[in-house]
């Protein structure tokens, strides 16, 4: 997991073929409303482009001493 102050959504990339968008937060996980979590498919290669860019220069988050 990585993290970056440049964007506020939250995406899910598949073996690079897929791409999935969350409307809250992953700790969260919609516990305190209904969230949806919806699959980018038209503007796929634009999305990953942008957020392959973000995830080359963001910060590495180490979880449970990991």
């Amino acid at each position: 997991m990585r993290s970056t102050e440049k964007h506020h959504d939250r995406y899910v990339f598949v073996d690079g073929k897929e791409c999935f968008q969350s409307g809250a937060s992953f700790k969260e996980g919609g516990a305190k409303a209904p969230t949806t979590l919806t699959q980018i498919t038209d503007a796929f290669d634009a999305v990953q482009r942008t957020y392959e860019a973000f995830w080359a220069g963001a910060k590495v988050e180490r979880r449970n001493g990991r």
